[in-house]
């Protein structure tokens, strides 16, 4: 799984939620993190910052 994120580099350390993830057949899923105060706000500034993240996926807990 491969992540585009907008934000700053020490943002994937720190404590975030997900949204729930509905699984499907595309090959393409959008994840929502709530995080407050975070820095992926849309801003007007042209100096925004993007990483390419590669994420290691595991399962925490299961929802029924």
């Amino acid at each position: 799984m491969f992540v585009f994120l907008r934000g700053y580099d020490n943002l994937v350390g720190e404590d975030i939620e997900e949204s729930d993830i509905f699984f499907h057949d595309d090959k393409c899923s959008l994840v929502e993190f709530d995080h407050e105060g975070c820095s992926t706000r849309m801003t007007e500034s042209e100096d925004d910052v993007f990483r390419w993240m590669r994420v290691v996926p595991f399962i925490v807990h299961g929802k029924i």
